[in-house]
C-alpha cells in the first residue's frame, strides 16, 4: 500500500512569484505565493519550491539505486536515466 502524501501532489509549476498545481483537466490552482526578498530572489525561491515534489521523488530513486547497488552490484542501475532525471530536476530548481 502506497503512503498518501500530506502535501499538495505535484508536479508544481512556478509562474513569477507563485507556485501552481494543475488538476487532471489542466486547471491551475495556486499552492503558494512567495513573498520577501528581491524580485529575483522571489522568482528563484518559487522555482526551488516548485521543484520540491520532484526533488523528493528523485532522491527516493537515488536511495533505491544505492540500496540495489549495495545488494546486487552495479549491473542493475541505469545510470544514464538516473543522471537525466537529476539534471532535469536541478534545472527546474534553478529556474532554467
Amino acid at each position: 500500500m502506497e503512503k498518501k502524501t500530506k502535501y499538495t501532489p505535484g508536479p508544481w509549476e512556478a509562474i513569477s512569484y507563485s507556485i501552481f498545481q494543475s488538476d487532471e483537466v489542466g486547471t491551475k490552482q495556486i499552492v503558494h505565493n512567495v513573498k520577501g526578498g528581491t524580485p529575483e530572489e522571489c522568482k528563484a525561491n518559487a522555482h526551488l519550491i516548485a521543484a520540491a515534489p520532484e526533488l523528493l521523488s528523485i532522491c527516493k530513486d537515488i536511495q533505491s539505486c544505492i540500496i540495489m547497488t549495495k545488494s546486487f552490484g552495479f549491473k542493475s542501475i541505469d545510470w544514464d536515466d538516473l543522471l537525466a532525471g537529476i539534471d532535469e530536476i536541478i534545472a527546474k530548481a534553478e529556474g532554467r
